[in-house]
């Protein structure tokens, strides 16, 4: 990932709960992100069943939030103005 002078990167993250493919699992997860030494926050969007409690879980990891967007169009634009705020 690279960043110019005055950017702030971060990652938002959309998710359904469900894998499409055989997924990293968080523990997986945090060793990579610690072995790049990253700082950068994961924003998690919820949608369908996804699991709040592992959103949070990642958000909690890497200094991030989570929003739920189960609520349609609204709501996804409200987790966007959230997450910019941030």
């Amino acid at each position: 990932l690279r960043v110019q002078a005055g950017q702030l990167p971060a990652i938002i993250l959309l998710t359904d709960g469900e894998h499409n493919t055989i997924g990293y699992s968080f523990d997986t997860f945090s060793q990579h992100y610690q072995a790049l030494g990253s700082s950068v926050p994961v924003y998690t969007i919820a949608f369908g069943d996804a699991s709040l409690q592992a959103m949070q879980q990642l958000a909690d990891f890497t200094h991030g939030a989570v929003c739920d967007g189960r609520g349609g169009e609204e709501s996804l634009a409200r987790c966007f103005r959230i997450f910019k705020g941030n």
